[in-house]
């Protein structure tokens, strides 16, 4: 008889040990077979007990509403994962995914220190090295933000480690092209120079890493212009572009023969400097592409003033300014105004040159105060997710006195063994007495079957309301209004860019964020602010706070 009791126990731990590590297989079934995602999630979070599930649960909610995006939403839910992560009741992996997410959101909406705080909190939890390698490939990417170069090219070259053991080919590369560009930042030429031949020597192993390639090529030809080796960064960027012409890659082609006309700038060959705006102006006309034109053209007016063809420079910088103002793109305004204030100068137009200048000058002024208002944004911020996570540390400070009180569980497990044995024989005891309790066992599972209707009822409107609940819970406590109807309607990657906006976030961070460049998100923004009517981002703002988008 002990010896059944024991392997029954030894059973029961190992199936629900099973269980645990299927239960992510199975929420991604439940997930496929579902048409309402989050009400599911939110339903089975209310009904599970077990902490290491809730984690799961949370890990998945946060998830969808990272890619809503609703980033604030999405960290409501991974901090909650990391509160059910600790009541596991031991350091597990999962506390580490969930403070380097925590730290994911906190580096969308800018808030740098916030993400290297909870990044260098999850390295001690995690033990696969691939994720070790991403939490500091991250802190490396907040540290570059925050400018503290030699910190950021510290922990890219501790991620670089990790990824040589894992075999990690592409992401060697790509490290080594962030940390040759770093350098680069800090003029710092030949240190940038050497990650950067290493970065392009790794790449070139294996003909898919291509992209990897280039990448580096792109950087290098940057670091030897810098360096004023202008045949080495014409060669490069001369590559550059004809690659970028073959794979039909027209935005990175813009970019890399835009260079090349800079290089030759940079030599003094302006002829040929005018030659390659011109052609690449052409391209952009031809395939109807508005992004960079603006800049483009401030480049072909530099490039004529120094040919002394002032009258030509002149109407290039109208034509710059004209499409800036169409599409609002303020950070532009300053150096067209600048060029024009120059020329004018050239032509002995004083008070165009004047006025012009006063122009730039104001410019620059709101831009400084729009640059003030933000990081007055970003300490409150701060400042909210020091006291969130004061909340946090005052939680694990109570989940520790827990886990302290758990040293008893093996004497705890012995006085079990004993009561399950007695509880065996009160059940035979139980038995005997069953034939003489049969009636009322009878009228019982009637019962039984009545309230189990009733409580199917129950459930049946507890779902309505849960769903009810969420709805109005998305819904908001404020309706907003409808989107006007006079208004053009926004593409889905021009609400992405507003999203950002809102959020706080520099065109960078969005650009990083929805991993296109930040021309792209430039252009996305200036025309979401020629359909919202708004001239600034707090006027962008402002609308979408009050508009349904």
């Amino acid at each position: 008889m002990l010896r059944l009791i024991v392997l029954t126990i030894f059973t029961v731990i190992s199936l629900a040990g099973y269980s645990q590590d299927k239960y992510r297989e199975h929420l991604n079934y439940l997930l496929d077979q579902s048409d309402d995602d989050k009400a599911l999630l939110l339903r089975l979070l209310s009904r599970e007990k077990a902490p290491e599930r809730k984690t799961i649960i949370c890990f998945k909610l946060g998830e969808i509403y990272e890619e809503g995006p609703k980033i604030d939403t999405a960290d409501f839910y991974f901090r909650k994962a990391l509160k059910y992560a600790f009541q596991m009741g031991k350091e597990n992996e999962e506390i580490g995914v969930a403070y380097k997410k925590v730290g994911k959101m906190c580096s969308y909406r800018g808030e740098y220190d916030s993400a290297i705080y909870y990044m260098k909190r999850s390295l001690p939890y995690l033990h696969d090295k691939k994720l070790i390698a991403s939490s500091l490939n991250s802190m490396a990417t907040m540290y570059k933000y925050k400018g503290e170069v030699d910190v950021a090219v510290e922990n890219y070259l501790k991620s670089l480690v990790l990824f040589r053991e894992l075999k990690d080919t592409i992401n060697q590369s790509i490290i080594y092209s962030n940390i040759g560009a770093l350098y680069r930042r800090i003029e710092e030429y030949d240190k940038s120079q050497e990650y950067l031949l290493r970065g392009i020597d790794l790449a070139q192993t294996n003909p898919d890493f291509v992209k990897a390639e280039f990448l580096c090529k792109s950087n290098l030809a940057s670091t030897y212009l810098s360096q004023q080796k202008l045949k080495k960064a014409e060669e490069l960027f001369l590559e550059l572009v004809q690659f970028s012409r073959e794979k039909q890659r027209y935005s990175e082609l813009i970019v890399n023969q835009a260079n090349l006309a800079a290089c030759y700038s940079e030599m003094g060959r302006d002829k040929e400097a005018l030659k390659q705006y011109e052609s690449l102006l052409m391209v952009m006309n031809d395939m109807g592409l508005t992004k960079h034109k603006e800049a483009l053209l401030v480049n072909m007016a530099l490039s004529l003033k120094n040919l002394n063809r002032n009258e030509e420079a002149l109407d290039c910088y109208h034509q710059a300014l004209a499409i800036a103002r169409t599409n609002n793109i303020y950070a532009n305004f300053e150096p067209i105004f600048e060029g024009l204030s120059e020329i004018h100068r050239n032509l002995n137009n004083s008070d165009s040159s004047l006025y012009y200048k006063d122009l730039q000058l104001a410019v620059r002024d709101s831009l400084e105060s729009l640059e003030r208002e933000k990081k007055l944004m970003e300490l409150e911020a701060k400042h909210r997710n020091k006291e969130l996570d004061e909340d946090l540390k005052s939680t694990k400070s109570a989940l520790d006195s827990a886990e302290n009180e758990k040293s008893l569980f093996a004497t705890g497990f012995a006085y079990a063994i004993i009561i399950i044995i007695v509880t065996v024989f009160v059940v035979v005891f139980l038995l005997v007495r069953y034939k003489r309790k049969k009636e009322l066992a009878k009228e019982l599972h009637e019962q039984n079957k009545q309230n189990e209707s009733e409580i199917s009822s129950l459930e049946h409107s507890l779902d309505d309301k849960t769903e009810e609940i969420e709805r109005l819970r998305e819904k908001g406590a404020v309706e907003k209004l409808e989107y006007p109807v006079n208004l053009a309607p926004l593409t889905e990657r021009e609400k992405e860019v507003l999203f950002g906006v809102q959020e706080g976030l520099k065109d960078q961070e969005i650009a990083d964020k929805l991993f296109i460049s930040i021309t792209t998100v430039r252009t996305h923004l200036r025309k979401a602010y020629v359909k919202v009517d708004a001239r600034n981002r707090a006027e962008a703002i402002q609308f979408i706070s009050k508009h349904k988008i």
